[in-house]
């Protein structure tokens, strides 16, 4: 992979996309290590909080000594109802300005 990414910008080319499932924890870690960054999507965002949203209800899971996995959980599901909200707030003031976002 490093030499395919070399290789690209050497030719010129300024952005390098891929995609994988986000049910593919493996895969995205992957990707995370060579430095893809995830574009934010209301998709995505949706099905993040939904994750997260569900362990936070998962009581034999997490149990009462889990503290501070439920706070990360908490935090997760938090930032992932703002970056929703962000996104739709942009695809609505796109559709007020007739682009397409």
């Amino acid at each position: 992979m490093a030499g395919s990414v070399a290789a690209l910008c050497a030719a010129g080319e300024p952005v390098l996309r891929r995609r994988y499932r986000l049910a593919n924890a493996p895969s995205g870690a992957w990707h995370a290590r060579f430095g893809f960054v995830e574009k934010p999507a209301l998709l995505v965002a949706s099905a993040r909080e939904a994750w997260a949203h569900h362990e936070l209800q998962r009581p034999a899971r997490l149990g009462p000594g889990d503290a501070a996995r439920r706070a990360a959980l908490d935090a997760q599901t938090r930032r992932w109802a703002r970056q929703q909200r962000a996104l739709v707030a942009r695809l609505a003031a796109a559709e007020d300005d007739g682009d397409d976002a």
